[in-house]
């Protein structure tokens, strides 16, 4: 089809569903992979008197399970959608299921996520979609620039707008963020990282308590779950976090604010047993 005949099409396909000038037009066909649609969206804007056609594409991922058709998120690749469905299809209905591309291209990938419920691996294959809001940082929860990562979420422990600190590594940042969003929300939510990585962090630190004091019940014991922070590098050699040095003085003389909200591994450590 020539490109004034699909403008034509677009435009019939506009007039027919009655859509306004500003309105965005959806068409779905779908895709040669499994689990794979095509979703193309035509956004018509009017510039100057003159009608601009935006056609854009995206990729979207589904899978069905138990009669239940889940969505998995869009994705800017036909590629990436298709990884997508294969990953959530091996984890979910097993080695046996169909998928577009070889098991072994994701053996890493699925030891990385070995033990998550299904609800936990459809949330780990939505992160990876485009939708999947990151701001300047290729993380959630992350802003910022090389050497200079902060980590903060909306809401807290009943704050708004918590600040977790500036990091100099990227990774580091998003931790922070996902130990925190664990905390107020428990094993939904949406994390940067497989939750494994946390259930082991959690299971370190209370064989790290154990260890110490000889079981989780002594008095020493909870004077160690009361000021023992994650991460486990960020405490003094008797636990809690170590203290922040003031940044320069801003205006009027007084010190800048450096304070930032610490992640007790206790709360981490209580939100990983939540059901």
């Amino acid at each position: 089809m020539m490109a004034s005949e699909s403008v034509s099409a677009w435009l019939a396909i506009i007039a027919k569903i009655g859509l306004g000038s500003s309105a965005p037009a959806w068409v779905v066909s779908r895709s040669h992979m499994c689990g794979v649609n095509s979703a193309n969206v035509l956004n018509i804007k009017e510039i100057h008197q003159h009608t601009q056609l935006v056609l854009t594409q995206r990729w979207e991922a589904s899978l069905w399970l138990e009669g239940r058709q889940l969505y998995l998120g869009g994705f800017q690749t036909e590629l990436d959608a298709a990884r997508a469905y294969d990953i959530a299809a091996l984890s979910c209905k097993g080695p046996h299921v169909v998928t577009n591309y070889p098991e072994e291209v994701y053996a890493q990938e699925l030891q990385q996520t070995g033990g998550c419920s299904t609800d936990e691996m459809i949330a780990y294959v939505r992160r990876k979609s485009a939708a999947f809001s990151r701001g300047k940082s290729k993380y959630r929860g992350v802003s910022g620039q090389s050497g200079r990562w902060e980590a903060r979420i909306g809401a807290y422990c009943g704050r708004k707008n918590v600040s977790f600190g500036v990091h100099e590594d990227e990774e580091m940042a998003a931790r922070q963020y996902d130990r925190a969003l664990l905390i107020e929300k428990g094993r939904a939510a949406k994390t940067n990282f497989p939750l494994p990585d946390y259930d082991k962090e959690a299971k370190e630190f209370e064989d790290f308590v154990i260890a110490r004091c000889g079981d989780l019940t002594s008095q020493a014991a909870a004077d160690m779950l009361a000021k023992w922070v994650l991460p486990m590098s960020a405490n003094t050699p008797d636990g809690g976090p170590q203290p922040v040095m003031p940044k320069k003085k801003g205006r009027g003389g007084r010190p800048r604010s450096h304070a930032a909200c610490v992640i007790l591994a206790e709360d981490l450590r209580q939100a990983i047993m939540r059901l």
